[in-house]
């Protein structure tokens, strides 16, 4: 997930970015890699992404603790790590969670964002405007929310997909060929539309029953 929201980052100007990875390949033009975390300068980013497995936080993450700017804060887009077991490693700065879905890798997600109580208006602000560049970014009152938005957003395209299949087989009770099934067009074109903002009702006005 976050090689793909990379990919809608470098396209907008003003970004920088330097990825750490061992084995990358075929990324962006413009961005600085390094194949381990100590070879990263000191108190150098404004932002740390943690895109690494769960599993692996604890072991790689104390690592990168260094290459934080004073005034910094770690954005963790890591399933199931709270920030409880972040601060625990990286001691109890500016911490942010975001939770994205697939379709950010086409600059059309729905990422929920909740961060704890270190964090200033403007770092929230500035997280906010970048994970806006890969869709649409939900503020969360809490991080449980984060469960309850990704169980909407995370299953969606399997809802889109069960809903292409039904209507493939309609047409072909109607007696229609191939040629003239309107599906075809139907989703590539409904994925390109933006919805206004009157029918994109805000997260913490929905409740989940």
């Amino acid at each position: 997930m976050g090689g793909a929201m990379l990919r809608q980052w470098v396209n907008h100007d003003g970004n920088q970015f330097t990825v750490v990875d061992p084995a990358a390949a075929d990324l962006p033009e413009g961005i600085t890699h390094v194949t381990k975390a100590t070879s990263l300068p000191s108190a150098e980013f404004d932002v740390i992404v943690i895109a690494i497995k769960p599993q692996m936080i604890a072991d790689l993450l104390p690592h990168y603790i260094p290459a934080l700017k004073a005034g910094g804060c770690f954005v963790s887009i890591a399933a199931g790590c709270s920030i409880v077991t972040l601060a625990n490693i990286v001691g109890e700065g500016a911490i942010i969670r975001v939770m994205p879905n697939l379709a950010a890798m086409v600059g059309m997600g729905v990422s929920g964002l909740y961060a704890n109580p270190a964090c200033t208006k403007q770092q929230i602000a500035a997280v906010t405007a970048l994970i806006a560049q890969t869709g649409r970014c939900v503020p969360l009152a809490s991080e449980d929310e984060i469960d309850r938005l990704t169980a909407v957003s995370g299953s969606g395209p399997g809802y889109v997909s069960r809903l292409c299949a039904a209507m493939s087989k309609r047409p072909r009770a109607w007696a229609l060929t191939k040629k003239h099934r309107v599906l075809w067009c139907l989703i590539p074109s409904a994925a390109r539309l933006k919805p206004p903002d009157s029918l994109m009702p805000r997260w913490r006005t929905c409740e989940t029953r």
